[in-house]
């Protein structure tokens, strides 16, 4: 393993000084995210919470060493539960989060990838000692594995003494990977190929969770099974190598009238027009994304929970016209911090096309503002768009100055009319 000692430094150094501040602070209540690689290689057996440790990586021994702090920390009053992960796998099933990791190193989205590239899939070693040779592994859905976190947070909230559990997340039921791959080759609908190669050091035939505790101690029972893993993984992957293409719009002003540190969801209004916008930008093939500098947070001006009331009652409008919001990106610093996520920045605008996939080309930005159109401009979006619907137009349109290229609208509907009337041209 590449790096030991950084596993180290984060995963007990600096998680031992995250406890010691917790407990300083008055913070009792800890989730850790754990792993069954602190059980090692358990022969073939099934793996309970009271398996004895036997790391066979610094990740594992790493791991293993920060469950220890934690049951150190109960003399702190702190209460942990450390959740041992099995295989987490599959994609959030409205498509918003996957597997991406570079490189990739977990089998279901190398199969997929491999499949959809037309490429061969590298099994490590086919003479184990398991029913087709091949390693097996205990899958979980990575929807299960949030909903198991819930459930633990609700444990803790009822702690009447600081205590610590660890609890294995997986199904109970192992799968190979021959048999993987099976199970991708029927979503697939075709024959994936194969090539043996050796085994990999470390690597242990079998590890399937005993799951008693997560159901008896922490009420879980996973919901998904591999099939339905396997195909929000695939339509993660397959979404993912799309071309898809956004609008990525400014909240105050473009969409709603601004008054100024908007902080009562009552008080939301539309600008006019902007439903019949949507849904005409809808219509022609575009997400939507909101990409708003919200620094009253900071200013004290809104709390987190009125913007959350905000978007609730915003989507609510939207969905009675049969329109979504993906995704609210919010930056809470205050200018004076200069981050690198407030408009003018384009990083808000660029981690949501990493994550969704969108081709920035074939995307716009559109806002009320000169940071807006400057932001679209910095992510490479194909389209931008200064809208006068704001409080500012005037000064808006001083800001903008002389810049060539820049198209001015009166407001959304004005530049998505538009919009769509020139792609028909196209």
């Amino acid at each position: 393993m590449a790096k030991p000692d950084l596993y180290r430094e984060w995963n007990v150094h600096k998680m031992e000084r995250l406890l010691e501040s917790c407990a300083n602070a008055g913070v009792t209540r800890f989730i850790f995210s754990s792993t069954c690689a602190v059980y090692g290689d358990p022969q073939g057996k099934l793996l309970t919470e009271d398996t004895p440790f036997r790391p066979l990586t610094p990740y594992g021994e790493t791991k293993r060493d920060a469950e220890a702090l934690l049951q150190k920390f109960t003399a702190r009053g702190i209460s942990s539960v450390a959740l041992r992960y099995f295989n987490a796998s599959g994609a959030e099933p409205r498509l918003r989060v996957g597997e991406l990791h570079d490189p990739e190193s977990h089998l279901i989205p190398n199969v997929i990838r491999a499949a959809l590239a037309g490429k061969s899939v590298s099994i490590f070693g086919d003479d184990y000692p398991t029913r087709d040779g091949t390693c097996i592994r205990d899958y979980i859905h990575v929807t299960d594995l949030a909903r198991a976190h819930w459930l633990a947070f609700e444990k803790l909230q009822k702690a009447q003494a600081p205590f610590f559990n660890a609890v294995n997340l997986g199904s109970g039921t192992g799968y190979s990977v021959r048999e993987i791959i099976a199970s991708i080759e029927k979503v697939f609908g075709g024959k994936i190929q194969t090539v043996i190669s050796p085994r990999r050091p470390g690597d242990p035939a079998q590890m399937v969770a005993g799951t008693e505790r997560a159901r008896e101690w922490l009420g879980f029972v996973p919901q998904f099974g591999l099939d339905r893993i396997i195909g929000d993984a695939w339509a993660w992957d397959h979404q993912r190598l799309q071309p898809k293409r956004a609008v990525f719009l400014d909240r105050d002003g473009t969409l709603n009238v601004d008054p100024g540190y908007l902080s009562d969801a009552e008080s939301l209004e539309l600008i006019p027009g902007v439903l019949d916008a949507l849904q005409k930008l809808k219509a022609a093939g575009y997400l939507f994304y909101v990409i708003s500098n919200q620094s009253g947070i900071n200013r004290g001006k809104i709390t987190l929970t009125q913007i959350r009331r905000i978007h609730g009652r915003m989507d609510a409008l939207f969905a009675r016209e049969g329109v979504r919001i993906e995704e609210y990106a919010l930056c809470f610093h205050h200018p004076d911090e200069k981050c690198d996520c407030r408009k003018p920045n384009p990083k808000m605008i660029l981690d949501l096309a990493g994550t969704y996939g969108l081709s920035l080309k074939d995307s716009a930005m559109v806002g009320d503002k000169v940071t807006d159109v400057e932001a679209g401009l910095k992510a490479g979006c194909g389209h931008v768009a200064l809208l006068l619907s704001g409080n500012e137009a005037d000064q808006q349109l001083k800001n903008l100055g002389e810049r060539p290229g820049i198209p001015v609208f009166k407001d959304l509907n004005e530049w998505a009319t538009a919009q769509v009337r020139f792609e028909s041209k196209a």
